[in-house]
C-alpha cells in the first residue's frame, strides 16, 4: 500500500491519549487515537479511529476494524496470560 506517514503526538488530558494523524498518497487521513483511562482495578483501553480514503473509505474501513478486533484479541489474551509470550503455532 505505499509509505505511510506516522505523526504522533499526545494531546494534554488527564488520561493518556496518544493520537497518531497519519496519512498516505491512498490514505487523506489515517487519524487513530489511543486513550487509556484509569478504571478501578485497571484501565479502559479504546482506539478511535477516523479514516477519509476517497472512495476507497469502506475497503480501508473493513481493514481498520479487522486489524483492530485482531490486535484487541491479543491484548486480552496477554492480559490474561500476565503478558507472557504468546505462541503463534
Amino acid at each position: 500500500m505505499g509509505k505511510q506517514a506516522v505523526v504522533i503526538s499526545y494531546p494534554l488530558s488527564d488520561d493518556f491519549i496518544l493520537l497518531d494523524d497519519g496519512y498516505s498518497p491512498l490514505i487523506r487521513r489515517w487519524r487513530h487515537t489511543i486513550t487509556i483511562v484509569p478504571q478501578g482495578q485497571g484501565c479502559l483501553y479504546r482506539d478511535t479511529v477516523e479514516i477519509d480514503a476517497g472512495i476507497l473509505t469502506g475497503l480501508v474501513g473493513m481493514f481498520a476494524k479487522a486489524f483492530y478486533r485482531h490486535r484487541q484479541k491479543r491484548w486480552q489474551q496477554l492480559v490474561q496470560q500476565q503478558f507472557a509470550p504468546i505462541r503463534s503455532d
